[in-house]
């Protein structure tokens, strides 16, 4: 049973009503929707709802944010769908009480709610976290207090429901190193397959999410790679492998880099919650991969079937060029064109197996017109890597204008195999850039054309709350962070990561090393060992200590004073018992 929301006003005009004396619901759009709707099964909750944006008078504290906010004004379930991608009937339950749901809101016509906790607020009259929902607006009210020049309206948008899931297909977080760029590709991986907001993944445990994010990696849905100057267009889309066989020879095969992997994800994850189905008389779905179907026969031994060849028979008793009886009464390959994929022997060799099982399928599909379920992949350090090298002619198939089914679709034929490609609508690629190492003014104009960025930046307020010996590490990171961006540029601030094992253990030897052994390497490679401007931002704390060259003793035979070199210049030594001493941190955010 699946669980719907949807909307019942057309053009200004409120619907329910109507619907509700008619015992049905109804797509008031001609062209949009229409498969959606026609997967809609008997059996299914449906929820009328309205959507709007409240700021006052609310039931919790919403720290004068914006919140989104979608009002229940009928629920009931479906008992027929007349097929046509417009009509539900409905048995519209005769009363309910009108519930409202904040944040996690749903704007489209029409659309699943997937997420379990929506689901039973909903359907099931839960009430819902007032307490989470307080602590998710504080947080967002400070975050807008903090980030200077930002309006608290300048969010209504982000919480009118029209945020990250809306994004780009394309995207790259950046900021400097340690600023949780790697950390947050998580969440967005999750927001994009999950169809859920990064606001509400935030409040979720950190465990919980990366157990999911793990469980889709695990099935092909979200791909990880890190870019270099060796990483290749072989190794990202194509390329020749060499490979030796049992016996011994070596063979020249075309193999798919990880880009062409991603886009290449046969279809089995929609019918993964088939495994442990029965079918016919005691078959049983074992198991799904890539590659293949296992099929537990009644007796206890195990079939292996074709998972490409079950797509296509499914394909053509959707296309109704055969039907599942076809199948069965071994007709099908005579009805069939000639396909490589059509072997006679195993097609009616296992006609009944074959015939039950994509009956099975055939109930359980989701409709080709429905969007893909998403993928997504992750490049770390996309500026690291030769993006013209690396993408290649797919630079271009990349844009969203550009993808399959798009009115201006492209596609190019690859090198290697000779094959057709265009890049699908449902994948998703996130990168991250580093950009103290390379800022985005010189950043490859086609990748910057290509892309969304969301800055991250240094987030000083989580550290709030750590505190080592009297010194608030919050403060402390800030104050640096003022002095570089003074100094240098934004840029090149540094991260809070390098600070979050003190939130467990915020002590002054553990504040010592992430000194001695992060902060002030990293101010080396930022200033270029310019130690006068490194000491500057440590506000002269002792951690430094200069000295006048000894230009006669070093260079006793020339005369360094005629030349001018050693003017201003001075020999600069770290203080070892500087940094066990707590009074040298504070010296840094003294005034």
């Amino acid at each position: 049973m699946n669980y719907w929301v949807v909307g019942a006003d057309w053009s200004g005009e409120d619907k329910t009503a109507e619907f509700l004396e008619n015992g049905n619901w109804e797509n008031g759009y001609e062209n949009k929707f229409i498969d959606l709707v026609k997967s809609v099964k008997v059996g299914d909750q449906i929820a009328i709802k309205a959507i709007y944006g409240q700021k006052h008078n609310l039931p919790f504290n919403n720290y004068k944010c914006y919140v989104s906010c979608m009002k229940i004004k009928a629920i009931g379930e479906v008992i027929e769908n007349l097929g046509d991608g417009r009509h539900l009937k409905i048995n519209w339950e005769e009363t309910i009480n009108e519930k409202i749901i904040y944040l996690y809101t749903y704007r489209p016509t029409i659309m699943r709610v997937v997420d379990i906790d929506v689901q039973k607020i909903v359907f099931e009259d839960q009430i819902q976290d007032f307490s989470e929902l307080e602590k998710f607006y504080k947080k967002r009210s400070e975050e807008n207090q903090t980030n200077s020049g930002v309006d608290m309206n300048e969010s209504e948008n982000e919480f009118l429901g029209l945020s990250d899931c809306n994004m780009s297909l394309n995207r790259i977080l950046y900021g400097a190193a340690g600023t949780g760029k790697t950390y947050n590709t998580i969440n967005h991986a999750l927001s994009i397959i999950e169809h859920k907001s990064l606001e509400k993944l935030e409040i979720e445990s950190r465990e919980e999410l990366k157990k999911r994010f793990d469980a889709y990696k695990e099935k092909g849905k979200i791909k990880f790679v890190t870019f270099h100057q060796s990483f290749s267009y072989e190794d990202f889309v194509e390329g020749i492998r060499a490979e030796s066989d049992k016996d011994g020879n070596l063979n020249y095969l075309v193999k798919d880099g990880v880009f062409k992997e991603i886009c290449g994800v046969k279809p089995s994850n929609q019918f993964s919650n088939l495994i442990g189905s029965e079918f016919g008389r005691g078959y049983i779905l074992q198991s799904i991969n890539s590659d293949c179907l296992s099929v537990k026969k009644p007796n206890g031994n195990l079939i292996h079937l074709s998972l490409d060849l079950a797509l296509l028979l499914l394909e053509k008793v959707v296309e109704n060029e055969i039907t599942v009886e076809d199948i069965n009464q071994k007709l099908a390959i005579e009805k069939l064109e000639a396909n490589p994929l059509l072997e006679p022997y195993i097609i009616n060799g296992y006609c009944t197996v074959w015939a039950n099982l994509i009956q099975l399928m055939l109930d359980n599909r989701v409709p080709e017109n429905i969007e893909k379920s998403p993928c997504v992949l992750i490049i770390d350090e996309i500026n690291r890597g030769n993006i013209s090298r690396i993408f290649g002619e797919l630079i271009t198939l990349i844009e969203d204008s550009k993808r399959a089914g798009a009115k201006e679709e492209l596609s190019v034929t690859l090198p290697y195999s000779k094959q057709e490609f265009t890049v699908p609508q449902n994948v998703y690629i996130i990168g991250t850039m580093n950009s103290s190492d390379r800022s985005l003014t010189g950043l490859d104009i086609a990748l910057r054309r290509r892309f969304t960025f969301i800055e991250m930046p240094p987030q000083p307020k989580l550290l709030e709350g750590v505190n080592v010996d009297g010194i608030d590490i919050k403060r402390l990171l800030t104050v640096i962070n003022q002095r570089i961006e003074a100094l240098l540029d934004r840029d090149h601030c540094i991260g809070h990561a390098n600070f979050m094992h003190l939130k467990e253990q915020p002590t002054l030897n553990n504040l010592s090393n992430i000194f001695k052994q992060k902060i002030i390497p990293q101010l080396q490679e930022y200033f270029f060992d310019d130690w006068a401007k490194i000491n500057l931002v440590l506000n002269g704390n002792g951690m430094l200590h200069s000295k006048p060259i000894e230009k006669s003793a070093i260079f006793p035979n020339v005369d360094s004073e005629e030349l001018g070199y050693f003017e201003d210049k001075n020999a600069w030594d770290l203080v070892p018992t500087s940094f066990d001493n707590i009074e040298s941190f504070t010296k840094i955010i003294q005034h």
